[in-house]
């Protein structure tokens, strides 16, 4: 099955549920070379005259360099079947694993938007284009500090120190499988 193109604001009402029930694949870098991970956390809308999206990665990840090298990225969902697949791209390092060849995925991109693969099992491909990146800092936060957020998502568990990095980028294509 191909991919059509259609009006972001067709798929904006199911965008955050699809984002925070059902995951998705945030991809960067080339078909042949691309860092891809599960994320469930994001916004959409509009900001400065455009559909927008909101992506947080942490530092740590090996796909933050793939998507800092590039102009543009995709986030990709997918039918139901491939949650194991998504659990899976979520739970691996790209520094140990060739993710995409692990879950049988195939790489593709637009010819006229370079840089901003997705994998053809998806069912949803939003290609979004950088336009500001900005990291996490406490003193950002607007509760009193010490910020309760802040120590809960940055200095506890598995993840102390491990700040994100805010992506916020305009939605060039939104495409949905036909």
């Amino acid at each position: 099955m191909a991919f059509q193109q259609v009006p972001f604001s067709q798929l904006r009402p199911d965008f955050v549920r699809s984002l925070r029930e059902d995951w998705m694949l945030v991809t960067a870098g080339t078909p042949e070379r691309l860092g891809t991970m599960t994320i469930s956390w994001g916004f959409c809308g509009f900001v400065w005259d455009m559909d927008a999206v909101l992506v947080l990665i942490r530092a740590s990840r090996n796909t933050l360099p793939y998507l800092l090298e590039n102009p543009r990225f995709t986030l990709a969902s997918f039918p139901a079947e491939y949650r194991d697949k998504l659990y899976y791209c979520g739970r691996h390092s790209g520094r140990d694993v060739d993710k995409a060849a692990v879950c049988g995925f195939t790489a593709v991109e637009e010819a006229d938007l370079p840089g901003a693969p997705y994998f053809s099992q998806a069912e949803k491909v939003y290609i979004c284009r950088k336009l500001y990146v900005g990291d996490i800092h406490e003193a950002g936060f607007a509760d009193a500090l010490p910020s309760p957020v802040f120590h809960q998502w940055y200095e506890l568990g598995e993840h102390a120190g491990d700040m994100h990095r805010l992506f916020v980028a305009q939605v060039e294509r939104a495409l949905v499988k036909s």
